[in-house]
């Protein structure tokens, strides 16, 4: 039962990083949108799961929510965040098809775009070419929206804690991934709610280094 799953060798090296389950577990607390979104929209959580094979309710329920569930009575988590509990159902069918190994490629769409194949294990399309789901391509879809969406008491904290006018041309310039990822406090909270949990009852929870957040949009 332990949250730290270990993904065999890459380029001799151990990969090891948490598990299905334990990054589905921190979906249905934290939402799927991430920190950058939070500041837009409320939470998004799943509302259902299906499984194909080797269904067991009582196993899939404990891992996806019901471990978590100690949160929201112990840190008293901030509207409108929540332990979600997302129904699970099974899949109806008697056929599957058999892979031995999984593919390093992966696919993604949306309205009106078409698909991208990305290559995981380097997260780019091409050797030279970043995904257009890579945080850098995120970061600079939400500055586009940050004039529109952004709150008035969001863009006041943006000068408290920085000093960066709520310009969009300025952020660019001046701001951080990372510091604009801080600006969202309540997610925050919960992140770290959840991490302190798992600490005290699960195990530790293995994060990316904060270097992957430290980059501008602009390289002035």
């Amino acid at each position: 039962e332990g949250s730290v799953l270990s993904k065999g060798y890459e380029d001799g090296h151990r990969v090891v990083s948490m598990s299905c389950s334990d990054k589905m577990a921190a979906w249905n607390v934290l939402g799927l949108q991430g920190s950058l979104l939070s500041l837009y929209i409320e939470p998004i959580y799943l509302a259902s799961v299906i499984i194909g094979k080797m269904y067991n309710y009582d196993h899939l329920s404990r891992g996806i929510y019901a471990r978590v569930k100690g949160i929201s009575q112990q840190s008293g988590i901030p509207h409108p965040f929540k332990v979600n509990q997302p129904l699970i159902g099974e899949a109806k069918t008697s056929s599957y098809e058999e892979v031995r190994r999984s593919s390093s490629n992966s696919l993604n769409w949306w309205l009106d775009t078409n698909e991208e194949i990305v290559d995981t294990s380097t997260g780019r399309v091409s050797a030279s070419v970043p995904s257009r789901l890579s945080k850098q391509a995120m970061f600079e879809q939400f500055l586009f929206l940050w004039d529109d969406c952004a709150s008035k008491s969001v863009k006041t904290l943006l000068w408290q804690e920085h000093k960066i006018h709520s310009n969009v041309s300025e952020m660019i310039r001046l701001c951080r991934y990372g510091d604009i990822k801080k600006l969202a406090t309540d997610y925050g909270k919960v992140k770290d709610a959840l991490h302190q949990h798992y600490r005290q009852h699960l195990g530790p929870w293995i994060s990316r280094g904060l270097e992957l957040n430290d980059f501008k949009m602009s390289k002035d």
